[in-house]
């Protein structure tokens, strides 16, 4: 009898310490992590969701995950779960546009994950990574190669690109002009 009693109290305490490691894993994460029933309903967050949302954790709780998007994402998010519902597998990752409630919003990429329970489908684990400054470093890489082109195609000046063995890569519209050839 003392042996299964010490046996259980080992598994209990063993049960206890993985519980604690994954609560320390959970609220130090840098990602937003989200378990979210079929219905796309809040059930658990952790910590980051407040800084990525701009809400407070009661606030998320017991929520559906489409309140806090835009309704673009809202109704791709729909979509998404209803395929997931109806036993359809869906991407991973996607991007979504978040709404904070003080007008500004912020871009995620959002990796869903199915959670098993006694083999089925009980939820979906959402896990989020802020990729704001991402998009608008491509939004600005997309302006400044787009100022460039029309630069480039309406110069008066004929400009051609050449690589390092002599071979025109590029030449705008007035080095045709320029060369009587088209390049």
């Amino acid at each position: 009898l003392h042996a299964q009693v010490a046996e259980r109290l080992r598994a209990e305490t063993a049960l206890r310490v993985r519980e604690e490691r994954f609560r320390l894993i959970m609220e130090h994460a840098n990602d937003t992590i989200f378990f979210l029933d079929l219905n796309g309903v809040i059930q658990w967050t952790n910590p980051m969701a407040t800084v990525l949302t701009g809400r407070a954790l009661n606030e998320l709780l017991g929520q559906p995950i489409t309140m806090i998007l835009a309704p673009v994402a809202a109704a791709m998010a729909e979509s998404r779960l209803a395929a997931v519902r109806r036993g359809e597998s869906v991407p991973p990752l996607v991007e979504f546009e978040v709404l904070r409630p003080d007008g500004s919003s912020v871009w995620i990429e959002a990796n869903f994950t199915s959670v098993p329970e006694d083999k089925k489908v009980v939820g979906r684990l959402l896990v989020a990574r802020d990729i704001t400054a991402h998009k608008q470093a491509e939004e600005a890489l997309r302006e400044s190669e787009e100022r460039f082109r029309l630069i480039m195609e309406h110069a008066s000046d004929a400009i051609v690109d050449l690589d390092l063995a002599g071979i025109v890569r590029w030449a705008n519209h007035q080095a045709t002009l320029v060369t009587g050839r088209p390049l």
